[in-house]
């Protein structure tokens, strides 16, 4: 690849952002929930899973989310981990 130029690449500025999910709130062992705080970065809001050692533990339900005029509001998302 000495010398080579990369291929031009068109339309991936175009690509929605995925979103931003962070922990709202420690892990509680005793009631074995994680509280998620999801901020919609353009590309929409769908489907939550939540997955430990690749095992999955909890997914959430979709969230209709309109592509024009996304909401960059973040949501709080609880997460049962019981079957971790």
């Amino acid at each position: 690849m000495k010398d080579e130029r990369l291929p031009e690449v068109k339309g991936l500025d175009l690509v929605p952002a995925p979103p931003e999910v962070a922990i709202a709130s420690p892990y509680k062992p005793e009631s074995k929930r994680l509280s998620l705080r999801v901020t919609n970065e353009g590309g929409g809001v769908r489907r939550l899973v939540v997955s430990v050692n690749d095992r999955k533990v909890a997914t959430g339900p979709p969230r209709r989310c309109n592509q024009d005029r996304p909401d960059h509001r973040p949501t709080r998302r609880n997460a049962e981990a019981s079957n971790a």
